[in-house]
């Protein structure tokens, strides 16, 4: 018979062949475990970046949009009649101009932090 002396007598090698079996399943199970756990913060952390990329995004779509919004506002302004009131239609313009400018100065408000927003404020006088 092999194996080894224990109290009662010698250990049969049938003993150990499941007890190795079941080791191994333990083992398999816990690198499993790891393995599973280590791919699900992979992916939390994808999901994570790509959360902020896509703020960045909106962020960056925003400051774009504004900045276009007072080049528009600007150049309705340089375009102004010598005489108010003569043209309505350059009023009409510049009013459409200015509601999307402030539109526009909101949605960065929304969208990005104080320190984007605060270049739009001093511009305007606030």
């Amino acid at each position: 018979m092999h194996g080894f002396k224990g109290e009662g007598g010698f250990v049969a090698a049938e003993v150990w062949a499941p007890l190795f079996s079941l080791l191994g399943v333990v083992l398999g199970g816990g690198l499993t475990a790891l393995s599973q756990r280590a791919a699900e913060r992979l992916e939390e952390r994808r999901q994570i970046d790509a959360g902020r990329e896509a703020r960045r995004a909106e962020q960056m779509q925003a400051i774009k949009d504004s900045l276009a919004c007072v080049q528009e506002a600007e150049a309705a302004a340089y375009r102004r009649p010598e005489m108010w009131g003569e043209d309505e239609s350059w009023h009409g313009a510049a009013s459409a101009a200015m509601g999307r400018l402030w539109i526009a100065e909101r949605h960065l408000v929304l969208v990005c932090h104080a320190s984007c927003t605060l270049p739009c404020r001093h511009m305007r006088g606030r």
